[in-house]
């Protein structure tokens, strides 16, 4: 809204790949697995690359 009260918008050309990437940022479930993801983080509750490998290699 502008300062009359009237909506007003904003166009910005973006190519398909931003666009996807964009849709998914505004996802709920993609948000909440973002942020788990990022408290896992935050408290070093991580796996290294080299367990992954070895879990999905056997």
């Amino acid at each position: 809204m502008n300062e009359r009260g009237e909506p007003t918008v904003f166009v910005i050309p973006i190519d398909e790949d931003a666009r996807e990437d964009w849709v998914l940022a505004q996802a709920p479930a993609f948000i909440e697995d973002r942020l788990e993801a990022e408290g896992d983080l935050a408290s070093a509750q991580t796996t290294s690359w080299s367990d992954i490998r070895k879990e999905f290699d056997q």
